[in-house]
């Protein structure tokens, strides 16, 4: 019988529908409620970033540092819902901006004014852009200037954010998947538990017995034994109709079965033979199905690979076991310059360039034979002369005796990313010495104005003095003369008595040792401050590392002595260390500030007490070792894991942009080849140990078969 024709899925059928009906309501009032919650959540994440924001975008416009403020926009292009963003003064006037920009020839309206979302307001737009309606969201809220000391406080311009409609609809779009499934779940749990019991109390003893009555056919006779099942049916309380029909069933089927009996013993043996036929022919069968699905899975995966080696954007080149060049991708090509046939039969080093030597590339031979594996950056020369930096990984194949059969490089262009660390790197430099130079200055005021009132004590004792010998020139004058000199003796008394030319004989030598030291110190911040901001050298220089600190501590003397002492370790005997100077000179400022900061945020600052910040130096067996401490509260254990992390800080919104530490980690380990370490207790402070390698890490060789260069 027909599946739709039986008692059991009419009345499923029914139910479902039923069910399905009002399934369908109350999902449809669940898609709209997550639609307008995904909106709500996307509009908090913009106020939210806004409030990030708008500090550090205030002092940009307040500076007028325009590069500043288009680099935090560049930042905040990264994240995924941010379309674009722009700054304008407070006429309107743009002042940055970066994404997405909207033109006069977009045919902008205000679809609609949304309401207040933390400092700023929600606007809907549409635009036309190539012919195509497009919505966004607009986030404006007020950027206001207020220095530390609370004097300033200025509305100075805005800000704008714009998320795109698709990135609701983006979000939207897994969430109404989940409560379609979630849906489609229940319905299927709800149809499976209906249809276990109406085939179990009325769909199966009545298909059974169906079944079973068309098995009383002799010539099949394997229908009639299935309709054993019959027998398994749960009891009834009450001699209902399924239980007559079956207990007659029953009857009649054992009648038939025993003549049946006969027929199934004369089967028995030709079934089993041909068993055993079928068995030998299926494992046959299965061995060639093996063979051809192993052969097909690894023709479809070198198919794959080749695509990925034809077209991807880093180069790849094959080495032979003499060292030449037999396999290379499209990519190499543009990478290098040289064609395909240029370079098969060659040894990678014809493409190096001279910015390392040959212990380098013996290095790498080392690392691959022992490790078996190497990674790392390599300057190259093109085809054009131009030299350009690769991270190159390279793998070795080997042969059945354990011998490199092959060397596998790839290579991947990072010029733009070298590019992006140096901006990144000066952004930093140029901002650090922005928030130093108040400090800065502060520190060459003390020593200027006592300078200042020095000179103008000595132009009033020069003028006494000057009086004091107009006076003895009469005098003389007069003796030269022969004349009386009684008037010009008493006019040198009155005039000595006048200048006090004891006191100034006293005080005119000590002015001008005042005078001298004064302008000794302004010379040694202003020596300090060019050490610091001394542009970054394109190689490592030998450097004087406690000098650097030294000149560091004295350009930041303003960040750290209102809040701590300092106490200097250094070791007189430390040699000078290959190294970044002016990044160097940042890590220690970073480290430095951070301190201080750390120290003040368990000091109290009506008390006048004051913490300690701790730096010393050493020397160890083939390296340097740096060490800065801080008596601040020390690194919360939840988040030591994370302190390296870029944009991760601990501070206040508007206090902190997260990339010091990680700024720091990265020229330590990454630039340096050294190593960054903490130790911290809480309630004590913290302290970083850097280690800095004596020898050069640029090294290079001359191996041909380390696949040095390319």
């Amino acid at each position: 019988m027909p599946l739709n024709k039986t008692i059991g899925f009419r009345l499923l059928r029914y139910v479902f529908g039923c069910y399905f009906a009002v399934a369908v309501v109350v999902t449809s009032v669940q898609l709209v409620s997550e639609y307008v919650n995904v909106k709500e959540n996307i509009f908090n994440e913009l106020s939210h970033l806004g409030k990030t924001l708008e500090d550090s975008l205030a002092r940009s416009i307040w500076n007028y540092n325009i590069e500043q403020a288009q680099a935090t926009l560049l930042g905040i292009g990264k994240i995924a819902m941010v379309s674009g963003t722009r700054v304008t003064g407070i006429e309107d006037e743009s002042f940055a901006s970066s994404g997405l920009e909207l033109k006069d020839s977009d045919n902008v309206t205000i679809a609609q004014e949304g309401g207040k979302f933390g400092t700023g307001r929600i606007r809907k737009i549409h635009y036309f852009r190539d012919g195509q309606e497009n919505t966004l969201y607009e986030y404006k809220f007020p950027l206001r200037y207020v220095d530390e000391n609370g004097s300033v406080d200025e509305l100075i311009g805005y800000s704008y954010l714009y998320a795109n409609h698709s990135v609701i609809i983006d979000r939207v779009k897994y969430g109404f998947i989940l409560i379609i499934i979630n849906s489609l779940i229940k319905t299927a749990a709800l149809w499976f538990i209906f249809l276990f019991f109406t085939k179990r109390i009325v769909a199966k003893p009545l298909g059974l017995l169906t079944d079973a009555t068309r098995a009383l056919d002799p010539s099949n006779p394997a229908a009639l034994r299935n309709s054993g099942e019959l027998e398994s049916l749960p009891p009834t309380k009450n001699d209902d109709e399924i239980k007559i029909l079956t207990s007659s069933f029953l009857k009649m089927r054992d009648a038939i079965a025993e003549k049946i009996d006969v027929i199934e013993d004369q089967n028995a043996t030709l079934e089993q033979r041909v068993a055993t036929r079928t068995a030998n022919l299926t494992e046959a069968n299965t061995k060639l199905e093996q063979e051809i699905v192993q052969r097909s899975r690894a023709e479809k995966s070198l198919r794959i690979y080749r695509e990925i080696i034809l077209n991807t954007n880093e180069a790849i080149i094959v080495c032979g076991a003499d060292g030449r060049i037999i396999k290379t991708n499209p990519a190499c090509e543009q990478n290098t310059g040289y064609s395909r046939d240029e370079l098969l039969g060659q040894y990678p080093d014809f493409l190096r360039s001279d910015h390392h030597d040959d212990e380098f590339f013996h290095q790498i031979q080392e690392v691959i034979r022992s490790e078996g594996h190497w990674d790392g950056e390599i300057w190259n020369r093109k085809k054009n002369g131009e030299e350009i930096p690769h991270w190159v990984v390279i793998n070795p194949i080997y042969d059945e005796q354990g011998e490199i059969l092959h060397l596998i490089g790839l290579y991947r262009d990072i010029s733009e990313l070298k590019q992006t660390e140096a901006r990144l790197s000066q952004a930093q430099k140029l901002e650090s010495i922005g928030q130093l130079s108040a400090g800065v200055a502060h520190e060459i005021n003390t020593p200027t104005q006592f300078v200042g009132d020095n000179i103008r004590f000595l132009e009033t004792a020069f003028e006494d003095l000057s009086e004091v010998q107009h006076a003895y020139h009469g005098l003389y004058e007069a003796a030269k003369n022969q004349a009386d000199t009684t008037s010009q003796i008493k006019q040198v008394e009155t005039v000595l008595e006048q200048a006090d030319s004891e006191y100034l004989a006293e005080e005119i030598p000590v002015a001008i040792r005042q005078s001298i030291d004064g302008v000794s110190r302004i010379a040694k911040i202003v020596g300090a401050m060019k050490a610091f901001s001394h542009m970054g050298a394109e190689n490592k220089e030998q450097a004087d590392l406690n000098a650097a600190i030294s000149n560091t501590l004295t350009v930041a003397s303003n960040e750290w002595k209102y809040v701590a002492d300092i106490n200097l370790d250094l070791d007189e005997a430390l040699p000078t260390v290959p190294c970044y100077p002016a990044e160097f000179n940042q890590i220690v400022l970073n480290l430095v500030v951070n301190a201080a900061h750390a120290i003040k945020d368990v000091v109290d600052d009506s008390s006048g007490e004051k913490g300690v910040i701790s730096i010393s130096s050493r020397l160890l067996e083939h390296e340097v070792e740096v060490r800065i401490g801080d008596t601040g509260s020390g690194i919360p254990e939840a988040v030591r894991d994370k302190i390296f992390d870029p944009f991760f800080t601990t501070k206040e919104v508007g206090k902190g942009t997260g990339q010091g530490l990680s700024i720091v980690h990265s020229t330590v380990v990454e630039k340096h080849g050294g190593a960054l370490e903490f130790e911290t207790e809480i309630g004590k402070g913290t302290t970083f140990v850097i280690r800095l390698p004596l020898a050069q890490g640029e090294i290079v060789q001359e191996d041909k078969v380390a696949l040095a260069s390319a």
